[in-house]
């Protein structure tokens, strides 16, 4: 979720919360993540780290949400699959 506001927000950083990644202060915008495994403290990620991942980390989430089904359905990345005389691990394979 984005937060648009600094200010008082049920959504909002407390006192002492920085971000995530750069562990620098938050200043609005900035992103809240409600990390749900088991722990039930905010995550915040702040604008300029927002900015430089925005390109490359929604394209490995998307190869990371991919790589977990396969594996779901039985597929196991220790295994190896033959590629003519080669083997190569299953996800080393560039598409």
């Amino acid at each position: 979720m984005v937060i648009w506001e600094d200010g008082d927000d049920v959504w909002g950083p407390g006192k002492h919360d920085v971000c995530m990644l750069c562990h620098g202060a938050l200043r609005a915008p900035f992103i809240m993540w409600h990390a749900w495994r088991g722990n039930t403290a905010h995550r915040f990620v702040c604008s300029r780290c927002c900015a430089d991942m925005a390109h490359g980390f929604p394209l490995d989430l998307k190869a990371m949400a991919t790589a977990k089904r396969l594996q779901d359905l039985g597929f196991k990345p220790e295994e190896k699959i033959c590629n003519d005389d080669r083997l190569a691990p299953m996800f080393d394979i560039q598409h």
